[in-house]
């Protein structure tokens, strides 16, 4: 099945095309030689991690969209709003490095471990993942931190499961 890429449309699956995968991992000096429908499924894959991990701030632009992105109400790093019916660069980037994690063996969303809690950073053709890995029987959390970077912006916390409540201190 053909990846779709439309802004903000119903049946959207993608942010990034292959096409711009191709560019982002070449230019990071990455095998591209896989074929095109691994790459979509890869691409896929991204897509939703970058979807359901996060709180995202702002609200979907159209109510039919299928992706969390374009938002209204996004803010970048720079302080300017962020067009309504544009994809971030930065959340582009952070899909496709995603997909170069997946490329290299990362389980997004985790199987049943064993073992007590432990932390490991590894090296995958030079994506940088760290794994944390917690009592048996609980998932794993693979963390992405050059991706939390990327996309700090626009996100109000990682997505739990339990919401999350920023409250403002003030001093006297």
């Amino acid at each position: 099945m053909t990846l779709d890429v439309s802004v903000g449309g119903a049946s959207s699956d993608s942010y990034a095309s292959v096409v711009e995968y191709n560019a982002y991992a070449m230019a990071r000096g990455v095998d591209v030689s896989n074929s095109v429908s691994q790459k979509e499924a890869w691409l896929r894959v991204a897509a939703e991690y970058i979807d359901f991990m996060y709180a995202w701030r702002g609200t979907k632009s159209d109510s039919s969209q299928a992706r969390m992105f374009p938002r209204n109400g996004l803010i970048d790093e720079d302080g300017v709003e962020v067009a309504y019916d544009a994809i971030p660069g930065r959340v582009k980037n952070s899909q496709m490095q995603i997909a170069l994690e997946l490329k290299s063996g990362a389980d997004l969303f985790g199987a049943n471990v064993d073992g007590s809690v432990q932390s490991k950073t590894t090296e995958v053709d030079g994506a940088v993942r760290e794994t944390l890995a917690y009592f048996k029987g609980r998932s794993k959390i693979v963390k992405f931190p050059l991706v939390d970077n990327m996309l700090m912006p626009f996100y109000s916390g990682k997505n739990t499961g339990s919401p999350s409540v920023s409250v403002p201190v003030v001093r006297a």
